[in-house]
């Protein structure tokens, strides 16, 4: 979820500069410098992931040796589930975020029309 974020992101940023020709050097010298740092953070995220599924890998192996084949099978399932859920809970934090936004904005334009 994290690098398609990241991914994301950066295909915007990228695509920012070429969008208006008046931008000056120096905020394209900016952008510039922007996508560099997302690079590497995507980059960093991926060896992160590599990392973690290797870890992943390991933790699963040991607790095979000490669990039957149902409990591992509800182990791999309660390690899914718990990582679709984190990613459901953030998608929902954001578009409630969002919502509440949209709200503030919403009582701020109508904020003028209530004292006519």
């Amino acid at each position: 979820m994290l690098l398609s974020r990241m991914a994301v992101g950066d295909c915007r940023r990228h695509a920012a500069p070429w969008q208006d020709e008046s931008n000056c050097p120096a905020a394209q010298q900016s952008l510039l410098e922007k996508q560099r740092v997302l690079i590497q953070q995507h980059e960093d995220a991926k060896e992160l992931k590599e990392n973690l599924d290797r870890r992943e890998r390991v933790v699963f192996d040991i607790l095979a040796s000490y669990l039957g084949e149902d409990s591992l099978a509800d182990y791999a399932h309660f390690v899914k589930m718990k990582s679709a859920l984190i990613i459901e809970q953030r998608e929902l934090e954001d578009k409630i975020r969002l919502g509440e936004e949209q709200l503030a904005c919403l009582f701020d334009s109508l904020q003028p029309d209530r004292g006519k």
